[in-house]
């Protein structure tokens, strides 16, 4: 067999090529993805007040937790009288949970409910077998010596169960009709998750546009995930028959030192409406004012509430109400009008699509400091601390002296 020699195999190489017609390129096919997002309710409303909050820390990466310098320990504060304000909070919705009154009485043609609102409770909220096996839960222990702090732990969630039994929530769960609606049953601790989808659009002719990363892939749509628990909803029917649903959020703030069991005038300035007024329209600046910090929180919640309904045949459905919140220093329910109810959804669908954009987008806008004397940045971690990271307009950053009083 004859062997081509290198020389020959070269000739035949270059012939080949000359006479080689290319084919038409292949078109790149571009990558289109989803992208998931996860996020907390909790910090919707705080982040709303100020994106540079959520900026600093999924964008910049920041630590969510005030810096502190090493070795800068002062003496150790003396024991609390009151526990701290998230324990206390937690006890209270455990109170709430296993303390509050399931009715379970239907009306004749409401929607059905699944068995898990059919828990038989037919404790009080102001029980001491409740408040006793918190406690106990707490690590406080079944009794508490008269006198002691663990005494008046026991005795100021006593009190708190007493006032939410005689305002709105308590009088409905015995079977009243009030402001036109009665209780059917209740969910404590209501688990959901909630997806909502964001899609951007032109503002001509409102037509999809995808996020464009840096790889050359296509983000058709974002996924915002929120799952939790909502503290309690109520499924309620009014005087015509028709089945409705309502979130509601316990909050406990003025409910350790500012209250005042003997004078509720000389307590916080939730106490000064009693639990008497059944309204659930906020009768004061600080109900009015605690509503409007909670709301994007509540209006996800009755979002991932909508979104159960929906899934729903549409005879099984019931009406999602205004959400509102319990105030444990003076028992009231206070709710959301209808208006605000659509501007806080409003305001939360624009919030989720800005989130989406400083994720994906790397040449969207650093958010700017709050304006100077904003109330918000006392409680951001990257205020706090030894080294003030952020701050309104106009204040230093840096590290901050320990002989300073922090605002």
């Amino acid at each position: 067999m004859e062997t081509e020699s290198p020389q020959r195999r070269a000739r035949v190489m270059e012939q080949h090529l000359e006479t080689w017609e290319p084919s038409s390129p292949i078109a790149l096919q571009t990558l289109r993805i989803e992208e998931n997002i996860k996020g907390a309710a909790h910090h919707l409303d705080a982040t709303f007040s100020c994106p540079r909050r959520y900026w600093l820390e999924h964008v910049r990466g920041w630590a969510t937790e005030p810096f502190l310098l090493p070795n800068t320990a002062v003496e150790p504060a003396a024991p609390r009288w009151w526990p701290l304000p998230t324990t206390f909070g937690l006890m209270m919705h455990r109170v709430l949970e296993i303390g509050l009154r399931n009715p379970r009485s239907f009306g004749p043609s409401t929607p059905h409910l699944d068995a898990s609102w059919m828990h038989e409770s037919e404790d009080e909220l102001s029980s001491s077998i409740t408040v006793g096996r918190v406690m106990n839960e707490f690590g406080f222990g079944m009794e508490q010596e008269e006198g002691s702090r663990e005494a008046a732990l026991r005795d100021r969630l006593l009190h708190l169960g007493d006032l939410i039994d005689r305002g709105l929530l308590g009088r409905w769960v015995r079977g009243e009709t009030l402001n036109g609606w009665k209780v059917e049953a209740v969910r404590t601790e209501l688990p959901f998750f909630h997806r909502e989808h964001i899609v951007r659009q032109t503002e001509s002719d409102g037509q999809p546009v995808s996020f464009r990363l840096e790889n050359g892939a296509s983000v058709e749509r974002v996924n915002m995930d929120f799952s939790g628990r909502a503290d309690l909803v109520l499924a309620l029917v009014d005087d015509a028959g028709r089945g409705a649903l309502q979130v509601i959020d316990l909050k406990t703030r003025g409910c350790l030192a500012s209250f005042n069991d003997k004078k509720t005038g000389d307590g916080h300035p939730l106490q000064h409406v009693p639990p008497s007024e059944i309204s659930t329209v906020p009768q004061s600046d600080d109900e009015t004012q605690i509503l409007h910090e909670h709301r994007l929180q509540l209006a996800l919640y009755s979002m991932a509430l909508e979104a159960m309904e929906a899934r729903k045949p549409p005879a099984q459905r019931r009406t999602i109400l205004p959400p509102a919140l319990l105030l444990g220093a003076n028992g009231r329910i206070v709710q959301l009008s209808e208006k605000a109810f659509d501007v806080a959804k409003g305001d939360l669908l624009s919030h989720l699509d800005w989130r989406a954009t400083v994720h994906l987008d790397p040449a969207s806008d650093e958010p700017t400091r709050l304006p100077a004397g904003s109330s918000h940045c006392g409680d951001c971690p990257f205020y706090k601390g030894d080294l003030r990271r952020c701050g309104p307009e106009g204040e230093s950053l840096g590290f901050i002296s320990h002989l300073d009083v922090e605002p």
